[in-house]
């Protein structure tokens, strides 16, 4: 049986009708959050099922290297006719093992499992009669199964997000669980339209190497009808410009955002910049990482934006900072607090000694030789 054709179903922005349906589905992708897999051994089931099972037969074939991964999930939202927000439900769970694109999708097996046989009827999937699924490392899953009253702590967990969070997908949040003093142990979501039988596969990358575990809840298949464009990049768009525009400006507006946070002259290998600024030599430009998540570039004479990485947060998330980060592989990136890179120069590879701002306005990224390897667009008269 062949992949869903995941590419178009799952594209973030997406908008899906069912054929003789009214009301379309509009898709969206959450900001990831880590799991830690300490073995590599990866388990996609229902958490309810912590100690009735043996975790190595329940972990996938296929193992990675152990380490730190994010999950994202991609939530379909219904919208009837006239706009309005129905529903809103997790359409797929992805554990993302490198930031590459899905050249091939085949099934993810467990041990004894046959790559043909899964081929000729719908691959094998774990079943959900909670209405909750989960990744995690075959030792977190091994551990929460000893502990005495662990599936009333997953209850909790579910039960306890925080009542300030809002918006359409607020229900579909994830949760993480902690298990035997690992914080990132276990992430936990809810499934599709609730029970049933849930199919993991694994994407490849060109040169074969596993690029992510994707847990399908079959909102979207492939008899869906994708609408041409995706007719909510603009309300987003619209939405972000709001937010801009709402935001406190001007040069005093700007003291104040600053006022007690740090502020550095410049970035080496390895360092990273949260809430605070990178400050240009003379003063009169600001490189602020804001609590919004965008990354902006203002004139401190006037307080005016003159450049930006665009990495604005959902607003439910505002106030948990991004992070600005100049890694020892040559390239300035952005990273969500959860892991997930959300901007980059595209320098990797490239030997940069330090990011710095220049008096001109421009961020730039120089080599040990002092020439320039990277820079942001010079500010408009």
């Amino acid at each position: 049986m062949p992949a869903p054709d995941f590419a178009r179903l799952l594209a973030p922005g997406s908008s899906h009708r069912l054929p003789g349906a009214e009301g379309r589905f509009v898709v969206r992708e959450l900001p990831g959050v880590p799991l830690s897999l300490p073995t590599g051994s990866v388990v996609a089931a229902e958490p309810l099922g912590c100690g009735t099972e043996d975790p190595e037969g329940l972990a996938f074939a296929q193992a990675v290297g152990p380490g730190t991964y994010p999950v994202v999930l991609v939530t379909a939202q219904l919208l009837g006719e006239d706009g309005e927000h129905r529903d809103s439900r997790v359409a797929a769970a992805r554990l993302a093992i490198r930031d590459e694109p899905v050249a091939a999708w085949e099934p993810a097996l467990l041990p004894g499992e046959n790559q043909e046989e899964s081929d000729e009827d719908a691959p094998p999937g774990y079943p959900v009669d909670g209405g909750t699924g989960c990744f995690a490392d075959a030792g977190a899953f091994r551990a929460a199964g000893a502990e005495e009253d662990f599936i009333g702590r997953v209850a909790a967990a579910i039960a306890g997000r925080p009542r300030a969070v809002t918006g359409p997908d607020a229900g579909c949040l994830p949760v993480t669980v902690p298990v035997d003093g690992d914080e990132h142990a276990m992430v936990v979501f809810r499934t599709g339209w609730g029970d049933g039988d849930y199919p993991t596969w694994i994407g490849r990358t060109a040169r074969g190497d596993v690029a992510c575990f994707l847990t399908d809840f079959g909102i979207l298949t492939d008899d869906v009808e994708t609408e041409k464009g995706p007719p909510e990049s603009a309300g987003a768009e619209e939405a972000v410009r709001k937010r801009q525009a709402g935001a406190p400006h001007g040069a005093r507006a700007l003291r104040q955002r600053l006022d007690g946070l740090p502020r550095v002259t410049e970035l080496l290998p390895g360092r990273s910049l949260r809430l605070g600024s990178l400050s240009s030599a003379s003063g009169g430009f600001l490189l602020v990482n804001q609590d919004d998540g965008d990354v902006v570039i203002h004139r401190a004479e006037d307080g005016a934006a003159v450049w930006r990485t665009g990495t604005l947060l959902d607003e439910e998330l505002v106030g948990l900072p991004n992070r600005l980060v100049l890694q020892e592989s040559g390239d300035l990136a952005v990273f969500a607090p959860t892991g997930v890179k959300l901007w980059s120069s595209g320098t990797r590879g490239r030997e940069v000694a330090r990011a710095v701002l220049g008096d001109d306005g421009r961020l730039v990224l120089a080599g040990a030789d002092g020439g320039e390897v990277w820079s942001s667009p010079p500010p408009r008269p």
